[in-house]
């Protein structure tokens, strides 16, 4: 095919998260070959997927590493022919993306996983979408944000994540802990009001159990948290785990109080358990969780309020199972429309005409 594309891929997120946004291309007719440009190597192989990582000794001094991907890029865009640069989030992936497609006149695509609300002082950001031929977003609230910001309708689309979820069912293991966190120990996931609203609960349900599993530059700071506020028999560390679905079996409901957030994926896969979900009003996490339905969206950041409604779903055994079904149904519906094969035909309309 004459009009097959050759694109670079810049692009920071993890593996399982950066193969569900680009196994569908990697398919669509219209792409011959995809450069890859990341920190590390993915531990995933498709033909027409070839990989630039950076060299071992720069990965943890940061001025070496962005140089290393900047200069790799610019050797692709040199040498490999590249019609289209898709950049997957915004800092730092986006700014480069953006400056080499001036530079070497090349399309640019952006792919947010994150909420574009998160950039406050956006006026650069903005600029930038402005000029890039498409915009990929998480979902409606990312969307109509940018719509208020003046970027036009035809360039933004919303490219769903690929589900691979398998026996999508309410499981029957018995639930050991109340509330599960999963994810970075970050500061942008708030975890002190995570904390706090554990402490809350805790006067209604002395006996609660919670897990959190994960790590990150937090870890230690949350850890002295717990033990200040005596929570440490009612909160457990477990640190990074491969297998998380262990304990989301395990878990009545899953507790966020995330600052900003795109579309997360964990929530998806606790809804896949039938783990209903507490979170905050952030990102397009409305275009999943359906308030009352199938989990609890907090408006405001008062752990009294988390508490509230945490101990609401506890104390109603018959409210909790409806949700937890409704959980089920909610991710079918989703995995449906998400399909690989619509992915593939998505890139396919939005390729065929560059």
């Amino acid at each position: 095919m004459k009009d097959k594309k050759r694109i670079l891929i810049i692009a920071g997120c993890t593996d399982k998260k950066l193969i569900s946004k680009i196994s569908p291309i990697l398919d669509s007719r219209y792409v011959e070959e995809v450069y890859l440009v990341r920190n590390t190597e993915m531990q995933y192989s498709h033909p027409k997927l070839v990989q630039y990582s950076v060299f071992k000794p720069f990965r943890k001094i940061l001025p070496l590493r962005e140089l290393n991907r900047i200069i790799s890029s610019i050797y692709i865009l040199l040498f490999k022919k590249i019609n289209i640069i898709l950049s997957i989030h915004f800092l730092m992936h986006g700014v480069y993306g953006y400056f080499l497609s001036k530079i070497f006149k090349k399309r640019h695509i952006f792919l947010f996983i994150e909420s574009p609300r998160k950039y406050t002082k956006d006026r650069l950001m903005i600029k930038m979408l402005k000029e890039a031929y498409l915009v990929g977003v998480r979902g409606s609230d990312s969307m109509q944000y940018l719509l208020e910001k003046g970027i036009a309708k035809d360039k933004i689309f919303i490219p769903p994540n690929e589900f691979e979820i398998q026996n999508i069912k309410v499981r029957n293991k018995k639930k050991i802990y109340d509330l599960i966190y999963i994810g970075n120990f970050v500061d942008v996931k708030d975890l002190p009001l995570w904390v706090d609203t554990v402490e809350c609960v805790k006067k209604d349900f002395p006996d609660i159990k919670c897990i959190m599993v994960g790590d990150g530059k937090e870890f230690n700071n949350i850890k002295e948290r717990i033990h200040s506020k005596v929570l440490s028999e009612s909160i457990e560390l477990v640190g990074r785990k491969n297998n998380v679905n262990e304990y989301i079996e395990k878990s009545k409901l899953l507790l966020m109080t995330s600052k900003s957030e795109g579309l997360p994926m964990v929530v998806v896969e606790c809804m896949a358990y039938g783990v209903p979900a507490v979170v905050p009003n952030v990102g397009d996490i409305k275009d999943l969780v359906i308030q009352g339905k199938n989990g609890t969206i907090v408006n405001t950041r008062d752990p009294k309020e988390f508490a509230k409604e945490i101990v609401n779903l506890l104390k109603d055994k018959k409210r909790y199972r409806e949700m937890s079904l409704e959980c089920i149904e909610s991710i079918k519906r989703i995995v449906n429309n998400t399909s690989h094969d619509k992915l593939v035909e998505l890139w396919d309309s939005l390729l065929k005409d560059i």
